[in-house]
């Protein structure tokens, strides 16, 4: 597992999987929820850790723990791994399991690829928060929407990715 998380790294194990298949973006996202599930933009400013404790340290391990969790639980609702990697090309959208061991992101070594949609038969809208977005992808034609949720100051958060299909640039 990679220590630096780049959308480089990313899109070079993307391309790995992908072969002749261009990769022109991809990011991390987790399922639409998990930052509801942990308290985010429900005008809980600290979070819904200030309800644990008031040590910072144990703050921030019960933010880790509990957003894990959180992930992890929304992920098994939803039917999807609680990290996904959006790949996009020319003509499709590939969704990979970039879960590692005990709630770690996978950026060099994607997993399994749990969905993939033609470009051309999906809709994308986009959210924006302050700190994330939220992208949903409706698949018309196989009658399946997925929602995702993307972090704007995370280096692999998937800016590139939302602009691509959002915005419909190449």
């Amino acid at each position: 597992m990679s220590v630096a998380f780049t959308e480089k790294t990313l899109e070079a194990a993307a391309q790995k999987r992908l072969g002749d298949e261009k990769v022109l973006a991809a990011g991390i996202f987790s399922p639409y929820g998990s930052g509801m599930a942990r308290g985010e933009g429900m005008g809980m400013a600290e979070g819904v850790t200030d309800m644990v404790t008031d040590n910072p340290v144990a703050d921030f391990a019960a933010t880790l723990i509990g957003g894990f969790a959180a992930k992890k639980a929304v992920a098994a609702y939803e039917k999807e791994p609680p990290y996904t990697a959006l790949v996009v090309t020319p003509t499709h959208i590939h969704a990979f399991d970039a879960t590692a061991g005990k709630g770690a992101v996978m950026t060099d070594n994607l997993g399994e690829e749990y969905a993939t949609w033609d470009r051309s038969t999906v809709e994308v809208h986009m959210k924006k928060w302050v700190m994330s977005f939220n992208l949903f992808i409706a698949d018309h034609d196989g009658g399946l929407a997925y929602a995702y949720r993307g972090a704007k100051t995370w280096k692999v958060g998937g800016k590139l990715v939302a602009h691509l299909l959002v915005d419909g640039h190449e």
